[in-house]
């Protein structure tokens, strides 16, 4: 039987020429067995819907173009399927995609998923939204915020969000509870890390496995301005684990009560009460990639 595979592009997401993008899978797929087709979202849910629909219809895989928010809409679709979630890396940060060795550059992207097997990854829940790789309240939400209202993109308008936010930013209290461990304090920023990075590098939870059953709740406590640049710097050498003022819990399930009023999943903003509920939903996400 021949394998379907649709391909979901976002055409406002992140820097890259996706007309460029678009030619390339036409050129490699025509010379492969798969039968495959190419959407365009025309609005925010619009890859969901395109991705259960796929699902329903038993395609193969469905792959998204476009960056983390983009990858969220479609493994949101996929989640507890057959249909297998591929990724053509084209926005700003590419954290799952890096975290799961996908390579950048769209030529190599498309061949890796024609000729790749299908692994089964965790996905999680944050509140009665879906995440793959990551999520989180504090400094962290608030950068995202900025960004999603940007109308520039990319790694040095996000560097240049941070460096304005840094000063300003007052901590907000917490109460975290889990299956192991509690946690009250004041925090400048939260982490719920399925995958291992924000993108661009940042690694924010150098011990997470993506296929472990586990999330990682990264803290980072109430901190002077003056230490952010070197939290970034552990963070590009995934040393951020080892700082002292940085706590990790891993956990299934977890309870946040705070004082914030947003959030982000997947580096996309949203509002928030409390409590939070997180949980884990271990190997329901078929991906085409190569784990360790």
């Amino acid at each position: 039987m021949q394998k379907k595979i649709r391909f979901i592009v976002n055409p406002c997401s992140g820097t890259k020429n996706k007309k460029e993008i678009v030619s390339f899978i036409h050129k490699e797929c025509s010379q492969t067995n798969f039968y495959y087709e190419i959407k365009f979202t025309e609005y925010k849910g619009h890859a969901t819907e395109l991705a259960i629909e796929a699902a329903k219809n038993h395609f193969y895989a469905v792959v998204a173009v476009g960056g983390d928010g983009s990858v969220n809409e479609v493994a949101k679709g996929l989640v507890n399927s057959e249909t297998a979630l591929g990724i053509i890396p084209a926005g700003s940060g590419n954290g799952l995609a890096r975290h799961l060795g996908i390579s950048l550059h769209y030529k190599e992207a498309v061949s890796f998923l024609l000729h790749t097997e299908v692994n089964k990854i965790d996905s999680a829940q944050f509140n009665h939204y879906f995440f793959a790789g990551m999520a989180g309240i504090g400094f962290e939400a608030l950068v995202a915020w900025k960004f999603a209202t940007s109308k520039k993109r990319g790694l040095v308008t996000y560097i240049k969000m941070i460096g304005q936010e840094w000063f300003r930013y007052k901590p907000t209290k917490v109460y975290v509870k889990t299956e192991n461990e509690t946690y009250s304090g004041e925090v400048f920023s939260l982490a719920i890390a399925n995958s291992s990075q924000y993108g661009n590098n940042a690694i924010i939870s150098p011990l997470s496995i993506i296929n472990d059953g586990l999330l990682e709740v990264v803290i980072i406590q109430k901190i002077k301005g003056y230490s952010i640049p070197g939290l970034l710097l552990a963070m590009l050498q995934k040393k951020i684990n080892k700082q002292k003022q940085v706590k990790t819990i891993r956990a299934k399930e977890i309870t946040i009560e705070h004082q914030s009023s947003i959030a982000h999943v997947d580096g996309e903003p949203i509002k928030v009460n409390s409590p939070i509920h997180i949980r884990i939903f271990p190997k329901s996400l078929n991906v085409i990639c190569k784990l360790p």
